[in-house]
């Protein structure tokens, strides 16, 4: 038998001294409601570091945004304490990301941190057949709990307080904890910019967009697979961020359902939990609606285009502003252009009067955040600054292009230019420009199956075999309607013509379907094969002998 006084309450303090092993001076309880507001303290807790605080999670799912929200944390390694069980946690402070949690477990002062910039958008009330500003504590949340909300500039506490004059009282000002990292991040560019596969040379479109039919992915969908049209492979990379609310409801394979043909064109997918910070700071352009990770960008002085006007925006907020600040793509016109000209003719500065006013404090907010948190936790605040990290590395899905629509033209008496668009959201592009021929180039690596009609010109294949395999493949493309097949070789790489000219090309040599498509052009300009060659594909020339085998 079993004497003594009876085992300590779980997830009381006195369980948590009985079975700890560091020391543990303050609990902290981190109430997340839906996958963004988890995301949100996740990039917080790091004000923490240094000190004994214990930090646990629990989950209120009572949200259409709810799945996946335990799971981002479990990811990160934090403990959770099952919502049920609440009532026996012994904590010292509440952090929440989400205004609409539900707050009877909270026996401690209460800091609602936001889960974007501001208070401009307005969404349904999942408790009416109405609607409420995203952000602001309800009164009836509020009670006699000790509650601050925690804003990033003045004229968000000027907002909230005119709307509400007790929740504007209880505002605190610290800054913008992610928008520091975000600028602190920025010398990492080039890092972040290999992570997601985009060269040296090339230009990355960042497409973000928010929740809701008046966003990017509700209203202007057709946009990711006609950027990837008109921007050439070899100049351009395009990428999409979602805000965590879509993947969230509509399951993260409702993306690939609508949006195959551009993921297959090469379209990088970043991750819905962490990635989209790497991917502003990596980005050439955003492209964006009234969602917060077009701000951001506005912020870091990143060139931005409008590629939806949100209907749900409150007026003379700061999105409501930038919208008729900043230029709107016209889908009725080229995009190339535009893209081009506002990279080219951006001024990082062009919307630092609308950047002041939603970003107080750079530079400062983790310390200001800390300084709050450890006050209201009683603790010292330590005399190092708050450690900030630069934002984690992206690793975003992309599987593609594998096939080109090709324009190329002969430039020189053994020089090639070759403009290339993914395959297959170019299968619709306009004709060439004046001077170019227009062919399809088919990869063995595309998932997707060839034309049956025939419909390519240039057939390739990118990993090395024997020479009889290649040969008894090119056979094989040319029946298929090919007039060029390329595929390498432990030796270099084979080039062929239907019409019975095989070339080699030795080591190192460059990608089959640049040698396939330069040959199918000097076909069709009646060029001798044999001899030295010069691909120019954008701002790249590779160079090389063909010769015979």
């Amino acid at each position: 038998m079993r004497h003594g006084r009876r085992a300590p309450r779980r997830w009381s303090r006195e369980w948590f001294e009985r079975w700890r092993s560091a020391p543990v001076s303050r609990v902290v309880l981190a109430l997340a409601r839906t996958t963004t507001s988890a995301i949100r303290l996740l990039d917080v807790l790091p004000v923490f570091e240094g000190t004994d605080v214990l930090v646990v999670f629990a989950f209120d799912g009572d949200s259409a945004f709810s799945g996946g929200a335990e799971a981002v944390v479990r990811a990160a390694g934090w403990p959770v304490v099952p919502w049920r069980e609440l009532r026996h946690l012994d904590h010292d402070l509440v952090l929440t990301a989400s205004e609409n949690t539900d707050l009877r477990p909270a026996r401690a002062p209460v800091v609602v941190l936001p889960h974007g910039i501001g208070f401009h958008k307005l969404v349904p009330d999942s408790g009416s057949a109405g609607h409420r500003i995203s952000g602001l504590v309800p009164g009836r949340i509020l009670g006699r709990r000790e509650v601050s909300l925690v804003v990033s500039h003045a004229a968000q506490r000027d907002q909230v307080a005119a709307l509400d004059e007790r929740m504007g009282a209880r505002c605190v000002v610290t800054g913008d904890p992610t928008l520091d990292r975000l600028a602190a991040s920025l010398p990492y560019r080039g890092r972040y910019r290999a992570r997601l596969g985009v060269g040296r040379e090339q230009r990355l479109v960042t497409v973000t967009s928010t929740w809701a039919p008046d966003g990017v992915y509700g209203a202007n969908g057709a946009l990711y697979r006609r950027l990837l049209a008109e921007l050439p492979a070899d100049e351009y990379r395009v990428a999409a961020v979602l805000h965590p609310n879509i993947p969230t409801f509509e399951g993260p394979a409702r993306f690939a359902q609508l949006h195959g043909d551009a993921l297959d064109s090469g379209l990088i997918q970043v991750p819905q939990d962490e990635g989209w910070h790497g991917a502003v700071v990596a980005s050439d352009l955003v492209v964006g609606d009234h969602g917060s990770v077009g701000l951001y960008a506005v912020g870091l002085g990143i060139p931005f285009v409008l590629g939806s006007r949100g209907r749900s925006v409150v007026p003379g907020t700061p999105p409501d502003d930038l919208a008729r600040l900043a230029p709107r793509l016209r889908p009725d016109l080229g995009l190339r252009a535009q893209v081009e000209e506002a990279i080219d003719d951006h001024k990082p500065d062009a919307h630092r009067l609308l950047a002041e006013r939603m970003f107080a404090f750079r530079g400062e907010a983790a310390d200001r955040l800390r300084a709050h948190l450890l006050d209201l936790l009683g603790l010292p605040v330590p005399e190092r600054p708050a450690l900030r990290h630069r934002v984690p590395d992206p690793h975003a899905t992309v599987r593609g292009p594998f096939s080109h629509r090709v324009h190329s033209r002969r430039t020189g008496p053994r020089a090639v230019e070759l403009v290339r668009y993914p395959l297959p959201a170019a299968w619709t592009r306009r004709d060439p420009p004046p001077g170019y021929l227009d062919h399809a180039c088919w990869s063995e690596d595309d998932p997707g199956l060839p034309p049956a009609d025939g419909n390519f010109s240039v057939a390739v294949r990118t990993h090395p075999s024997s020479r009889p395999d290649v040969e008894a493949w090119m056979g094989d493309r040319f029946l298929s309607g090919a007039v060029v097949a390329a595929a390498p070789t432990p030796e270099g790489c084979l080039v062929a013509t239907r019409s019975g000219t095989l070339l080699h090309t030795p080591l190192p040599h460059p990608e089959p379907s640049l040698l396939a498509s330069a040959v199918y052009t000097l076909l069709r300009a009646n060029t001798p094969l044999p001899g030295a060659l010069t691909v120019h594909t954008g701002p790249h020339t590779h160079t090389t002998t063909l010769c015979p085998p």
